[in-house]
């Protein structure tokens, strides 16, 4: 559902741009989390779930899993947030407008990023989870190697039209109301960001492959890592260079833990 969610979120934006400029991407946003609760009361309905009329009970073998298999993936999560306050605030230090520009620029692949993540976890994880099961190994290669492949063929085009074409991009959804200094600023910030989206696909794809080999304590090891990284460079570099290091940081520390994380597989995948 998070896939057809991020889906309906751009297509929103490309519809509203030309009308509403900038409010494309609340609109947009407003949209997609209707939807979402729209599902949500359904499915609810659904299964005759009812919250109010009985108590619940927390037993240990309920939340067991969720804190064996899912607790580990909220600490990066939540330094990815506390990273999020300080890039804010070290922002500020180039003067008013840069913050908002960053903010601007990177709204669509903050978009694209769990609509990619979101097709791997619904399509690839299941898939090489059963086979990885099985000891399928044959199988789990090639299917590995065909959503890999597949991966190629959306980020191949996709990363240059975005780098290409960020001035017409931007453009289209800012100009209504923002100066044209600025445009220009987002719109370089916005190919910088389409580029790290090279590291954020590379980096998406290995941790759903981490998940298929039942090996999350090392993915989420790496994750911490990388936002620990992020957030020491961010630091030490904000003031000796223009707000660009922010994205090339951002894509380069993804990058780069997804090459560590293509090391470390098993090399009997």
């Amino acid at each position: 559902m998070g896939i057809v969610s991020g889906a309906i979120n751009l297509i929103a934006i490309i519809f509203f741009a030309n009308f509403l400029g900038i409010y494309s991407l609340i609109i947009s946003n407003h949209i997609g989390n209707l939807l979402l609760l729209a599902v949500l009361i359904y499915f609810i309905r659904k299964k005759k779930i009812k919250f109010y009329k009985s108590r619940l009970i927390f037993k240990w073998n309920d939340i067991k899993p969720f804190l064996i298999y899912a607790l580990p993936f909220y600490f990066p999560y939540a330094l990815g947030q506390l990273n999020s306050i300080y890039e804010k605030k070290y922002v500020n230090y180039y003067g008013e407008g840069f913050l908002s520009s960053l903010n601007y620029s990177k709204q669509i692949i903050s978009m694209l990023q769990p609509v990619f993540f979101g097709v791997l976890m619904t399509i690839m994880v299941p898939q090489l989870t059963r086979l990885f099961v099985r000891n399928e190994v044959n199988k789990y290669k090639k299917n590995l190697k065909d959503f890999f492949d597949v991966c190629i063929m959306i980020c191949a085009p996709l990363i240059p039209i975005m780098y290409s074409a960020s001035g017409t991009v931007v453009t289209t959804l800012y100009s209504s109301g923002i100066e044209e200094s600025y445009i220009i600023l987002i719109s370089k910030l916005f190919s910088y960001y389409s580029l790290s989206f090279i590291g954020i696909a590379l980096y998406s794809f290995m941790a759903a492959l981490y998940l298929t080999i039942n090996k999350t304590k090392f993915y989420s090891t790496i994750a911490i890592i990388v936002q620990i990284l992020i957030f020491i460079l961010n630091t030490i570099l904000y003031k000796r260079f223009t707000i660009d290091v922010f994205p090339l940081i951002f894509g380069l520390c993804h990058f780069l833990a997804a090459v560590m994380l293509i090391f470390k597989v098993d090399k009997g995948l």
